[in-house]
């Protein structure tokens, strides 16, 4: 009521000539920017720190948005784009979902995220060094997969990821061992 805040929508303001960004801050572009300026990937951790210098993002939010394209999960902690970050460049992103796929269509059977690793590990040698989270992170980027719950990974014209639950694997290893 003073005067001399601006409203900028969705409950976010700024003081007028402030020298603030005046217009709204999209939290997938200051990401962007973010690992941009930083030149190389950047933990989680840090990421979200240095987002929250000029923005409010909550972690969960942050969380989701860094878990799809552009963005790529490379390891526990460090948070990636695809274009600049991913082994292999995109060449390599395509053999491996290639790969995937059609595996899925062969044998019609879903994959644990540890199988789609070592499926797409035993593709090269620039294959060889992608972890579970970097495999898992691409795929879920991917329109023709699907990636349920458990992270169980199938294709999208699937009406579920064919993976059997955990109850399931139990049973059918309890009973192939008599």
């Amino acid at each position: 009521s003073s005067g001399r805040v601006e409203y900028l929508g969705r409950l976010r303001v700024a003081l007028r000539g402030g020298g603030q960004q005046q217009e709204r801050l999209r939290f997938e572009d200051l990401f962007l920017e973010l690992l941009e300026d930083a030149g190389s990937p950047l933990p989680f951790d840090e990421l979200l720190r240095q987002a929250r210098t000029r923005s409010d993002v909550r972690e969960e939010t942050a969380k989701i948005l860094l878990n799809q394209a552009p963005f790529v999960r490379l390891d526990e902690a460090r948070i990636g784009l695809v274009e600049r970050d991913i082994p292999g460049g995109p060449e390599a992103v395509a053999v491996a979902v290639d790969a995937v796929a059609a595996h899925l269509a062969q044998t019609q059977r879903g994959l644990t995220p540890h199988q789609a690793t070592l499926l797409v590990q035993r593709l090269s040698e620039v294959h060889a060094g992608w972890s579970r989270q970097l495999v898992v992170s691409l795929l879920r980027s991917e329109a023709s997969l699907r990636i349920d719950r458990s992270k169980n990974i199938g294709l999208d014209e699937w009406d579920d990821s064919r993976c059997p639950t955990r109850a399931e694997f139990l049973r059918r290893e309890v009973a192939r061992a008599g």
